[in-house]
C-alpha cells in the first residue's frame, strides 16, 4: 500500500521534485501519520535526483541560477572542477570528462547545491545529500577525508584543493588528485 500511495503522491506533488524515492518516502510518512500516530511531514528541500545515463548526472539542492535569485549573487560562492575517476586510468579516457560543482551561501558557507557528472554520481551524491540535510558547510566538506580510491574522493573532496577565485574553468589541463601525493 505504501508504494501505491507513494506513486499516487508523486502525481499530486505540484511544483515539487517528482522522483520515485521521494514519492515512496512521502507515502511511507503518510502511512505512519494515518496508522502509526506519528506527525512527521515530508521535507521537500534538498531532494537528490539522478539522471541514469552512461555518464550519470546527480544533483541535490539549488542550481547556481536559483541560488543567485534566492540569496543574491554577492552571497553565493561557486566551486567547480573537472575530475578524472581512477577507473578511467586504463581506458585512457579524456581527463576533463567528469565535472563537479558545489554552491555555498555566504557568510555561513552552507552548501546549498551540489552537482556531479561522472560514473556512480548518484551513489556519490547520496551521502552528501544527507549531510546537506544536516547543514553541511564548505569548510566541513573540505575537512572530510576521502575513501581512496573512489569517485567520491576525486570528485567532491578534490574541490578542497582549490580555493575560491583560484580555479579557472577553461584551464586546458586538469591535474589528477593522485598528482598531489
Amino acid at each position: 500500500m505504501i508504494l501505491i500511495t507513494g506513486g499516487c503522491l508523486g502525481l499530486l506533488q505540484h511544483g515539487r521534485p517528482s522522483t520515485t524515492g521521494l514519492s515512496v518516502h512521502a507515502g511511507t510518512l503518510l502511512a505512519c501519520r494515518l496508522y502509526g500516530g506519528e506527525n512527521t511531514l515530508c521535507d521537500y528541500t534538498n531532494v537528490p535526483a539522478v539522471v541514469l545515463t552512461p555518464l550519470e548526472y546527480a544533483a541535490c539542492g539549488l542550481s547556481e541560477e536559483k541560488a543567485n535569485l534566492m540569496f543574491g549573487k554577492d552571497n553565493i560562492e561557486v566551486y567547480h572542477n573537472y575530475y578524472w575517476p581512477l577507473e578511467w586510468t586504463l581506458p585512457a579516457r579524456n581527463k576533463n570528462s567528469c565535472y563537479v560543482k558545489v554552491i555555498s551561501m555566504s557568510p555561513q558557507d552552507r552548501v546549498v547545491g551540489l552537482h556531479i557528472m561522472g560514473p556512480n554520481a548518484g551513489d556519490v551524491l547520496q551521502g552528501f545529500a544527507t549531510a546537506m540535510k544536516c547543514g553541511l558547510t564548505k569548510r566541513q566538506l573540505d575537512a572530510t577525508v576521502g575513501i581512496s580510491p573512489s569517485s567520491a574522493q576525486v570528485s567532491i573532496l578534490f574541490l578542497s584543493l582549490f580555493h575560491k577565485n583560484v580555479w579557472i574553468l577553461n584551464q586546458k589541463s586538469v591535474p589528477s588528485v593522485f598528482d598531489t601525493y
